[in-house]
């Protein structure tokens, strides 16, 4: 027990002063962005991001997104995501990252209705409020900091990669692809 309160006092200590040198790092950043699901249907996603642990070559964050996309004469989805991942930094400002997450969608389908077929063989219409269904998330992102005197300007790729579930009572797997700017600042 002392050996690890031992342990964990040299790791505190060693923490701090490493904290109060990277003072000139981004606390948080925002973003916006481009969001296509499977790169053709358009939307638009809108980001906040805290960093946990930052430095100059590692970055920990915490990430919440809303966001939406259109599926011509099918749906329009609404989003929102919570996901915490790892960006490795490049001297040479590129940046490299991986997250993961979960999240909420709710699908509105577009028509004059949704139809259902009873366990008696009889089709009923039902009302088209919409689909709702939690997707797990996994991340990659590539992107380039750009460092001004008042805050760090980042546009970025990521593919987006989703797991439905439910859908059709089975696990479904979807891609969007997410291109925009991040906006870090103290």
């Amino acid at each position: 027990m002392k050996k690890t309160l031992f342990i964990l006092t040299i790791f505190v200590g060693l923490v701090f002063p490493v904290q109060a040198q990277v003072n000139d790092r981004p606390k948080q950043a925002v973003h916006v962005a481009y969001l296509g699901e499977m790169l053709t249907h358009p939307g638009m996603s809108v980001g906040y991001e805290s960093y946990m642990s930052n430095n100059s070559r590692f970055q920990v964050f915490l990430r919440a997104n809303v966001g939406f996309y259109h599926h011509y004469r099918n749906n329009n989805t609404y989003m929102f995501t919570l996901e915490s991942g790892f960006r490795r930094n490049f001297a040479s400002g590129i940046f490299l990252e991986q997250s993961l997450g979960i999240g909420y969608f709710y699908r509105k389908v577009h028509g004059d209705g949704q139809f259902a077929v009873e366990e008696d063989g009889s089709i009923v219409e039902k009302n088209a409020l919409g689909r709702s269904f939690v997707p797990f998330l996994a991340n990659v992102g590539i992107g380039y900091h750009i460092q001004t005197k008042r805050a760090q300007i980042s546009p970025f790729i990521r593919p987006n990669f989703y797991w439905k579930m439910p859908f059709n009572e089975t696990p479904n797997m979807q891609m969007a692809m997410m291109a925009g700017i991040l906006y870090g600042f103290k």
